[in-house]
């Protein structure tokens, strides 16, 4: 099965962080992200972070538990 990967602006909307406080994660290795190549009109444009989704349950989960103290 194919994973479903997010932005870094679908990620933070999905653990109710801003993007920022998500980029800063990634920096800091709380939240695992692989940087991919973009394309707009067939030609490459940029890298881009994306998060995959068993990475935004698993951060979710630990959001939550550490809510929860």
């Amino acid at each position: 099965m194919i994973e479903k990967f997010y932005s870094t602006s679908d990620a933070a909307m999905l653990l109710g962080l801003t993007v920022r406080t998500v980029r800063q994660y990634i920096r800091d290795g709380i939240i695992s992200a692989k940087k991919y190549k973009t394309l707009k009109n067939g030609k490459s444009t940029s890298k881009r972070w994306f998060i995959a989704e068993s990475e935004i349950k698993r951060v979710r989960g630990e959001l939550n538990k550490n809510a929860e103290k």
